[in-house]
């Protein structure tokens, strides 16, 4: 049940990571602001990943296809900066 959670939760990033692509675009979001969300949602499945992978039990194989999903956010400071801006 712990590694169905765990999964559910990775999934459930992505979900939000497509609907947040489909409405940003709609909305003709900055480019700033979307890459600034992803920087965050790039994290968040990280951390996810590296929780998911830490379950007991769990084959060496799976845990090296989770390792795959662990990165880190491509974070570029100009794009905050103007977020931050925007909510001053």
């Amino acid at each position: 049940m712990q590694f169905e959670m765990a999964l559910g939760h990775c999934f459930v990033t992505i979900a939000y990571g497509q609907l947040i692509a489909e409405n940003a675009v709609r909305l003709d979001l900055p480019k700033a602001v979307t890459s600034s969300i992803f920087s965050v949602l790039v994290e968040d499945l990280s951390t996810l990943a590296l929780r998911l992978a830490a379950i007991p039990g769990i084959s060496r194989g799976l845990r090296e296809s989770i390792s795959r999903m662990i990165e880190i956010p491509n974070v570029n400071s100009a794009d905050w900066d103007l977020v931050a801006r925007h909510f001053e």
